[in-house]
């Protein structure tokens, strides 16, 4: 058994017995089917490839597959029934390493057959070619494009045995939200700056038509990656953008509690009044607002989700409000988002920041890995780029600035050879499940709905450290919907991801008290090695925050209500709206049996959008912190960080906004360094 051989064939046949079992790929080609399940395999870190190899290889012989199956069939051998019940036991082990196989095989199963099922995309609502897609780009050629990258020339190689140098003053290795702002306010003071991107510009024109395919190009390991240990699933933007390409729209100041977190922990930044003014002009800059879409004439700002959220919690005395959005006053819609902000709502969004660095003369090198940062003796002198996966060039700058965030700028810092011991620790995720209400009459939220635009806190400080979940819509689509429904049966399964239009989606994340780690990954140089376990306290956080939800969905009409675990059973009732109360009888005896489980790992599914914290800023020396009070790596005074990377714990909201005004501070303090170089010169 090796890495090489992705699968053998008695092991694909004893997949194919589970996945098809797990999940049918309705009418998929076989082949495909097989090529499209070895692909994500093949994206997965050597530990896990093995260990499911090593679980398939015992389940294709009699003699290890018995301890398993309790049966002389093999699974390739029996009917469909009889590989359903022995998949079950497996969903309901006490033996983790068992839930964490059968939770593998259902998310393989569902995430293919997505992939390589035209019908059931066609089931799920989601047309092959995005409606939207096609109305951008048949205004293409005018100016609701509101920005276009510039060309990149790549100089010849100066000899046969040396590669290419470019010159600059500044080099930004990342394009997302941190990279800029930081390039605009370089390029704004006269400063040279490239920015390197390992991913390319997905725009109205690149953009791939089918969201599967989209996903695979703009996020990180396309969109199949995991923890280590495989219990959460990371989600993290790789394109032109960064996390800021692909981001909700929801853009969110992070509370005084948690700011004062961060200055007790080293960093004062965040209690100044620079950080309030970099708040105030990130916002002015990207026109967020809690006042958008009535001006376009429309009846209602929000999705049925969203206004689901603000009612609901009017009804139940719970905290919420309006989530302000970064799109110009103007509805937010999925289109918007899904397009990676490509096409602005009045000039507003995240790429605002690049149509003008561009215009003062940054440039974009795509498709460019930096390998390595160059230095020697605490001076960095540049970076070594791989583009392509070919040409190699050096870049000479007198600063570099680390901003391909918390997941890629610690890789780089540790591929690079510096040895700070918070360099890769800290990790927050900011985990998240779901809850969900079935609407049987509604069709939940229309594709070019607002995102996320409510927000409900009533519980997201449950130790009096802000600590805790807070509850919004998780974006409708029904693969995203679908993976933290929980695996009851097969049928069970199948008919939920297929009500998809009826499900009305919550999603419960919470401020994390654990974390993790990040760490170089030999195998594969560009990706990272995540490890991180959601913790007991943060498990039960989201438990709580489920049952919350589920309070919001019944009073607000929901005829079935379910979480993400397979131990809580579904609650389903046809009272009407108006004769609803929580302190119903037989919603109550759910509510309290739901109360006394627990979330537990490879039973319910948790996730993960933001990444913060792997190179922790802290005044107090490099014992404490990677980075000082304005960035600059320790090791390396001319190595800057910018971005979430530097934050001393979770945000606790989307970390956009937080990380944006971070960045305009640290840029500024470049500035200054850059400004001090040039009158000493």
């Amino acid at each position: 058994m090796t890495d090489a051989v992705i699968l053998y064939d008695y092991e694909w046949q004893t997949l194919r017995a589970l996945a098809n079992t797990a999940f049918p790929p309705l009418h998929a080609d076989g082949l495909l089917h097989q090529r499209a399940c070895e692909r994500v395999i093949s994206m997965l870190y050597t530990g896990q490839k093995r260990a499911l190899r090593l679980m398939l290889h015992a389940l294709s012989f009699r003699g290890s597959a018995v301890g398993f199956t309790r049966s002389y069939k093999l699974v390739t051998e029996m009917t469909e029934e009889e590989v359903q019940q022995v998949f079950l036991g497996f969903v309901h082990s006490r033996i983790g390493s068992l839930r964490m196989f059968a939770t593998g095989i259902t998310s393989l199963a569902l995430l293919v057959a997505y992939r390589v099922s035209p019908e059931l995309r066609k089931t799920l609502g989601d047309a092959d070619t995005h409606p939207h897609l096609l109305s951008i780009k048949a205004k293409i050629n005018t100016k609701e494009v509101i920005w276009h990258l510039p060309k990149f020339a790549i100089p010849p190689p100066l000899s046969p045995n040396q590669p290419a140098a470019i010159t600059t003053d500044v080099v930004i290795v990342g394009s997302g939200c941190s990279s800029m702002v930081a390039s605009y306010l370089l390029t704004k003071k006269g400063f040279n700056v490239i920015i390197v991107e390992k991913g390319y510009h997905i725009n109205a024109i690149t953009s791939p038509e089918h969201d599967f395919q989209r996903d695979i190009e703009a996020f990180e390991g396309e969109h199949n990656m995991t923890s280590a240990d495989a219990s959460t699933i990371v989600v993290a933007g790789a394109t032109v953008g960064g996390g800021g390409a692909v981001n909700w729209s929801c853009s969110l100041r992070p509370t005084e509690l948690v700011r004062r977190e961060f200055v007790q922990k080293g960093a004062p930044l965040y209690g100044s009044k620079e950080f309030d003014h970099a708040l105030a002009e990130v916002e002015r800059v990207m026109q967020v607002s809690t006042k958008f879409g009535l001006e376009g004439g429309s009846d209602n700002e929000h999705s049925f989700t969203n206004d689901l959220i603000l009612k609901a919690s009017e009804k139940l005395n719970y905290r919420a409000k309006v989530a302000g959005q970064n799109t110009g006053k103007h509805r937010a819609n999925s289109g918007f988002v899904e397009f990676g902000s490509r096409q602005g709502e009045a000039e507003g969004g995240v790429a605002e920041w690049f149509r003008n660095s561009f215009n003062n003369g940054a440039r974009l090198l795509q498709r460019g890995h930096v390998v390595n940062i160059r230095h020697h003796n605490g001076y960095a002198s540049g970076v070594e780029v791989v583009v392509d996966g070919s040409k190699t060039i050096l870049i000479n700058c007198k600063r570099v600035v680390c901003a391909a965030g918390s997941l890629q700028t610690p890789v780089l810092l540790q591929r690079s050879g510096f040895k700070n011991s918070h360099i890769g620790k800290g990790l927050k995720l900011h985990p998240v499940t779901a809850a969900y209400g079935v609407f049987p009459e509604q069709i939940v939220n229309k594709r070019l709905d607002p995102i996320m635009t409510t927000v409900c806190t009533e519980v997201d400080n449950l130790d009096g450290e802000g600590h805790g979940p807070k509850i919004e819509a998780l974006h409708h689509r029904p693969l995203l919907t679908s993976f933290p429904l929980p695996y009851r049966d097969a049928k069970d399964f199948q008919t939920k991801v297929e009500s998809w239009e009826h499900l009305c989606t919550l999603l419960v994340i919470t401020r994390d008290k654990g974390e993790g780690k990040v760490s170089f990954y030999p195998p594969n140089p560009s990706k990272p090695y995540i490890e991180y376990t959601p913790s007991k306290y943060d498990l039960g956080a989201l438990l709580k925050g489920s049952l919350s939800a589920a309070n919001m969905l019944y009073v607000q009409g929901a005829q079935r209500i379910f979480l993400s675990s397979t131990f809580i059973p579904d609650f389903v009732s046809n009272k009407p709206v108006s004769e609803r109360s929580i302190w119903d009888d037989d919603y109550q005896k759910w509510y309290q049996e739901a109360k006394r489980k627990e979330f537990i790992l490879y039973d319910t599914k948790v996730g993960s959008a933001h990444q913060m914290g792997t190179c922790r800023m802290s005044v107090n020396g490099p014992k404490h912190g990677a980075v000082d009070g304005k960035g600059h790596l320790y090791e390396c005074p001319n190595v800057h960080v910018i971005d979430t990377s530097v934050f001393p714990a979770a945000s606790g909201v989307n970390p956009m906004i937080t990380c944006m005004a971070t960045a305009y501070v640290l840029a500024n303090n470049l500035i200054a360094d850059l400004t001090k170089l040039q009158t000493k010169l």
